[in-house]
């Protein structure tokens, strides 16, 4: 049996998902939503370059804009789930450029997570904060704010680390912290 291809591979340059194979993703989403649920082709749309659908989506997961103000006004209340949709959604208006907006998204996410003094899973809840950091790191070294984007993803690799996270993730906050470190020796 040979082994696909990942969909993506992470630019080391602009630390963005670059699609390895357009037209696999594009058949992806023509699955239904049995098939293909909702944050999976969220993540697609985006990678995709499908930027407005994949808003759209992460927005009807969130009770629309007003729902997004209500989660960043009051991170405390969110759920995980929400807190997990905040980021798919900040990661798209990182993308689409809108920094502030997706900015405040992963501050609330990442308040909302830090909040929890007893999560029920431990390790997911490291997982969910080092995705938080890493994301978060990925939208301020878009902004050139290296020093604080190698702080989160310091926090991702050390969370990543500690609690057995999968290689690849591991590798991707390494890969991270190595481009920052370019980046802020060549300033």
């Amino acid at each position: 049996m040979t082994e696909q291809s990942p969909l993506y591979v992470i630019d080391p340059e602009t630390l963005r998902e670059v699609a390895t194979d357009p037209a696999r993703i594009q058949s992806l989403l023509n699955q239904t939503s049995q098939e293909l649920d909702a944050a999976q082709r969220v993540a697609l749309l985006r990678i995709g370059g499908r930027l407005e659908e994949a808003e759209l989506l992460a927005l009807t997961q969130l009770d629309g804009p007003s729902g997004v103000e209500k989660l960043v006004r009051q991170p405390r209340e969110a759920s995980s789930s929400q807190a997990r949709w905040l980021l798919r959604l900040a990661t798209v208006w990182q993308w689409q450029g809108a920094y502030s907006r997706a900015d405040e998204c992963y501050g609330a996410a990442l308040e909302c997570f830090t909040a929890t003094t007893e999560p029920a899973d431990p390790r997911t809840y490291a997982m969910d904060v080092a995705f938080a950091y890493q994301h978060y790191g990925k939208s301020l070294f878009e902004q050139g704010h290296y020093r604080e984007a190698e702080s989160c993803f310091a926090q991702a690799e050390s969370l990543r680390r500690a609690h057995g996270a999968p290689q690849e993730m591991i590798d991707s906050s390494v890969l991270a912290l190595r481009a920052t470190r370019r980046r802020r020796a060549n300033l």
